[in-house]
């Protein structure tokens, strides 16, 4: 089955998730905000300042800063802001964020594989906290498809996310999801297949659910299966319908 989705259907996606990478260098930002004290600063003060010091290596400060705002804001570990103190970019989840992921890389360095474990379910529930707060300041679930990855996972237990990109339009059109589940589930027992598509005829790059999928891992409400099938999890079963 041929399928082409339009950019403004698969748009609405941050190119990022909170990997390990991605709080380290939110860590790193935050230690430069605090060298502005209260000072008032913009959003271009602290890329040409993280520019300045390279904090980034070879990665370009203000991409970097780009990708990772946009999602901590939603999560609410900081704010898209301009000209205020510096100390109020991040939020009081934000700076325990920055704890956690400080610990986190104490107990890698010890090779404390037991202590990495119990953070990185601290981990996970910050980051589930995070999309019930995000899920709390949405009023349509279109504008972002990380709402239809967890409407799925409650209704199929188990999806591919070839399936995921095939639900994509009927979702924007706001075709009834049950008539969509409906669909995925007759093509399942017809063993279609999928080909998706962008509107120049090329084939719709991973990046259109890859960052959702790693973001709702890190929250351990989905776990990998074989290919590109995902699961929910029991955490994941205990907090989904909040998000939904």
């Amino acid at each position: 089955m041929r399928i082409t989705i339009p950019v403004t259907n698969y748009s609405g996606v941050d190119g990022s998730s909170l990997s390990d990478v991605r709080c380290e260098q939110f860590v790193k930002l935050y230690d430069l905000a605090l060298k502005f004290g209260n000072q008032a600063i913009t959003y271009k003060m602290l890329q040409e300042k993280a520019i300045e010091e390279h904090i980034f290596g070879d990665t370009k400060a203000d991409s970097a800063i780009r990708t990772i705002f946009p999602l901590f804001s939603k999560l609410g570990f900081a704010q898209i802001w301009n000209n205020i103190p510096a100390n109020e970019v991040f939020t009081v989840k934000g700076y325990r964020l920055v704890q956690l992921t400080n610990a986190l890389t104490l107990a890698k360095s010890a090779n404390n594989q037991t202590l990495i474990n119990e953070l990185q379910v601290i981990k996970a529930l910050m980051i589930q906290d995070g999309l019930v707060y995000w899920r709390s300041q949405t009023t349509n679930l279109k504008t972002h498809n990380i709402w239809l990855a967890t409407t799925l996972a409650k209704r199929l237990s188990v999806f591919d996310w070839r399936e995921f990109q095939y639900a994509i339009n009927p979702w924007h059109q706001s075709l009834n999801i049950d008539n969509i589940v409906a669909e995925i589930l007759q093509n399942r027992e017809n063993n279609i297949e999928y080909e998706i598509l962008k509107s120049d005829g090329k084939p719709l790059p991973d990046t259109s659910f890859t960052y959702i999928r790693a973001l709702l891992n890190e929250a351990q409400i989905l776990k990998d299966e074989n290919g590109l099938k995902s699961r929910i999890t029991e955490f994941g079963s205990n907090i989904i319908d909040k998000l939904i």
